[in-house]
C-alpha cells in the first residue's frame, strides 16, 4: 500500500481543489504496485474526472461518493453504472 497525504486543512478547502489539483493527487498516489487508487474523500468533486483520472492511472479509481453510490444502487437491485463513471460504474452489476 501507498499513502499520499492532502494535507488539507478541511473538507471545505478540498471543495476548491480544481481539476488539475485532484489529477496531481492521483499521479501522486498511483503506485505501481497497487491495484486501484483510492480517494476517500467526498469532498473532492471527481465525478467529471474519473475516466480521465482512470486513464492517467492506468487503473481504476475509487472515490469515497463513488463506492456509496455503487453499494447503494447494489443494495436497491438497481444496475449501478453509468458512462464516465470509472470502471466501478462502467458495468452493471
Amino acid at each position: 500500500m501507498h499513502a499520499v497525504s492532502a494535507d488539507a486543512g478541511s473538507d471545505r478547502d478540498l471543495a476548491t481543489w480544481d481539476g488539475a489539483r485532484i489529477r496531481d493527487l492521483v499521479d501522486s498516489a498511483a503506485s505501481s504496485d497497487a491495484q486501484a487508487v483510492l480517494l476517500p474523500e467526498t469532498a473532492l468533486h471527481t465525478a467529471p474526472l474519473l475516466a480521465e483520472l482512470e486513464n492517467r492511472a492506468g487503473k481504476p479509481v475509487l472515490t469515497a461518493t463513488q463506492v456509496t453510490l455503487w453499494h447503494c444502487l447494489t443494495l436497491l437491485g438497481r444496475p449501478a453504472a453509468g458512462p464516465g463513471l470509472g470502471t466501478l460504474l462502467a458495468h452493471p452489476h
